[in-house]
């Protein structure tokens, strides 16, 4: 495995982590005040504006990774890598093998945003996942009852990993390539929506407030995060603007906002 070392920690280096993935980055870990990136060979990364160095290792991180990948408990809920053992205590599980797709439960904004699924009644709701990744949370909403669930993600090499995790769990969704901007092209309308959920960066949160609130029912439920701390204004403002009732919650230096 080639894996690209630079200083830096996920909160540190937001923007670059999301950089890697759009240049074909297969995994990322923090290791001390390092980032370590995994890709399947070496490039000029330099030109791209990172600086480091590249490493070889016999070890196998990604699967390594993987493999050590607990199951996260929450109330309803367990997510679970296939392979892993589980004893279900009465909860569905989830069964996730997330592949180059971010989503794997483990990060503080997807399971506050899990625990804002399991806290709410699905029970036929429609449901619409934006950056949907493995679509960890468009199978959640399913398994938790929704009726229907879309799940999109600009990034093509998550479609089909979304959708082999559906299957996996016997959830119907449909996911799609793409942003709001195409939403037409899926027969989408304005006011479709019953819950909302985006799981990305508080400046496109933002950006798309006023679509939030186009494309949810009156009434409907949104819960944005992948907020940090310190950029809460930055997502809240403009949201405060389009819906009355916005609530806040935090996990470590991360934020969800609920409003309707």
């Amino acid at each position: 495995m080639i894996s690209f070392h630079f200083k830096g920690t996920f909160e540190s280096h937001e923007a670059e982590v999301a950089r890697l993935w759009d240049l074909g980055c297969q995994g990322l870990e923090e290791r001390g005040d390092e980032l370590v990136a995994y890709f399947p060979e070496v490039f000029d990364l330099v030109a791209e504006g990172f600086e480091g160095r590249w490493q070889e290792d016999n070890t196998d991180w990604l699967a390594k990774y993987y493999a050590d990948l607990k199951p996260i408990v929450l109330d309803k809920l367990i997510v679970a890598a296939e392979h892993c053992e589980v004893v279900a205590g009465g909860r569905r599980v989830l069964w996730l093998e997330p592949g180059m797709a971010f989503g794997t439960g483990h990060h503080e904004t997807t399971q506050m945003a899990l625990e804002s699924l399991e806290k709410h009644n699905l029970k036929d709701c429609s449901v619409f996942d934006l950056g949907t990744g493995s679509g960890i949370l468009a199978i959640a909403a399913m398994m938790l009852g929704a009726k229907q669930a879309f799940g999109i993600d600009n990034d093509p090499i998550t479609i089909p990993i979304a959708a082999e995790n559906a299957e996996i769990n016997g959830a119907k969704v449909d996911f799609a390539v793409g942003d709001l901007s195409v939403l037409p092209d899926h027969g989408i309308q304005d006011h479709s929506f019953d819950i909302f959920i985006a799981n990305i960066y508080a400046e496109v949160h933002a950006e798309l407030a006023q679509d939030y609130k186009r494309l949810l029912k009156p009434g409907g439920l949104l819960i944005v995060t992948g907020i940090m701390k310190e950029k809460r204004d930055i997502a809240f403002k403009p949201l405060s603007q389009y819906f009355s009732d916005l609530k806040v919650m935090s996990k470590g230096e991360w934020l969800l906002i609920e409003a309707s």
